[in-house]
């Protein structure tokens, strides 16, 4: 299934609005990176030697990495978090809510929401910090095997493979469906999970996908401030929803 037209520019367009949000022409990336992870005005990588590089804005100190190790990055609105070598979870920027001590315990993910930060131990659990007005950083028990971070929500796939999300649930997009989900992607205020078979079963503003979309099998998905963008087992990439209008007519409800 080829990508439409409409995606192509979505994506043109969001390549512009990053191309002028200050960029540092010296800290982009070198080839060959490892993990990539990309937010609203600013972009991480880690490279093949294990370091983390950003470009974009600054203004938050969100470039500022520090010196290590690393196995991933997760880029935020205003700040960033890392995994080193050895499950630590240094975070940088974002002032207001990112302090300097690291949380205790050896990580192996993270992600990074607008205002708040959840990542996942080795053990099973979870610990958020960081912005929680709407609960987005109060987890429940249990043991999980990932966690994303939305806007002002958060959602986990528990060890028995079902989801749950706790915060904010102006939209529906702390009310998951039921079923079993091998992959989980947040939105602001929204989010899609990926089952066995490779369907995608959706939430939130953005209500369900297109019939084609849930027609086809996916290896990998991501959300964004108000889109969605999965691989095809083809290999090709797709994108929703398939017009600027939609995606306009998602960002007036703001």
């Amino acid at each position: 299934m080829a990508m439409p037209w409409t995606a192509y520019l979505w994506l043109a367009l969001m390549a512009a609005f990053l191309a002028l949000s200050q960029a540092q022409p010296d800290a982009e990336p070198s080839p060959g990176a490892r993990h990539v992870s990309a937010s609203g005005e600013h972009s991480c990588v880690v490279d093949r030697g294990w370091a983390i590089r950003c470009w974009g804005s600054n203004r938050h100190g969100q470039l500022d990495a520090p010196a290590g190790r690393y196995m991933s990055v997760s880029a935020g609105d205003t700040h960033s978090c890392a995994i080193d070598l050895d499950g630590g979870l240094p975070c940088w920027g974002g002032g207001k809510f990112v302090g300097a001590a690291e949380p205790e315990g050896r990580f192996f993910q993270v992600s990074a929401g607008e205002d708040h930060i959840c990542a996942l131990r080795e053990d099973g659990r979870i610990i958020c910090f960081g912005w929680n007005r709407h609960g987005q950083s109060s987890p429940t028990g249990g043991t999980w095997l990932e966690v994303e971070a939305g806007e002002d929500h958060t959602c986990a796939i528990r060890r028995d493979d079902a989801i749950r999300c706790w915060g904010d649930h102006s939209w529906g997009q702390a009310s998951p469906p039921t079923g079993v989900y091998e992959a989980l992607a947040a939105g602001d205020d929204h989010g899609c999970a990926r089952g066995a078979d490779g369907r995608l079963a959706c939430w939130g503003e953005l209500g369900d996908p297109p019939e084609e979309v849930q027609q086809a099998s996916f290896t990998a998905l991501d959300a964004g401030y108000a889109h969605l963008c999965g691989i095809l087992t083809t290999g090709a990439v797709y994108c929703w929803p398939p017009s600027l209008t939609a995606v306009r007519a998602a960002l007036a409800h703001r």
